[in-house]
């Protein structure tokens, strides 16, 4: 069940495959210098680009059944593990 899933469960289902090398272009986790132009952006705009896909990140991380809580769970473990002392939103 996608409903119940961690944010790190759901980050390792649909993010970690680009998330955690860069595949194409996307920024890595942990690695907060890939963020640097992006870590401006309200988590409001993360939680959306996530959501709904922005430039070539497929909307949900490609896993289109995925409820939005976890997809939000997952970004916002990303932000955690990434920024530990970013302030919420």
């Amino acid at each position: 069940d996608t409903a119940s899933l961690s944010g790190q469960e759901a980050y390792d289902m649909a993010c970690a495959r680009c998330h955690d090398t860069g595949l194409d272009g996307a920024p890595v986790t942990r690695n907060p210098a890939d963020w640097e132009n992006r870590s401006h952006l309200w988590q409001a705009v993360l939680m959306e680009h996530a959501k709904d896909g922005y430039l070539g990140m497929p909307a949900k991380g490609g896993n289109i059944n995925l409820p939005d809580t976890t997809v939000s769970a997952a970004a916002e473990y990303m932000l955690e593990i990434t920024f530990p002392n970013l302030p919420p939103d």
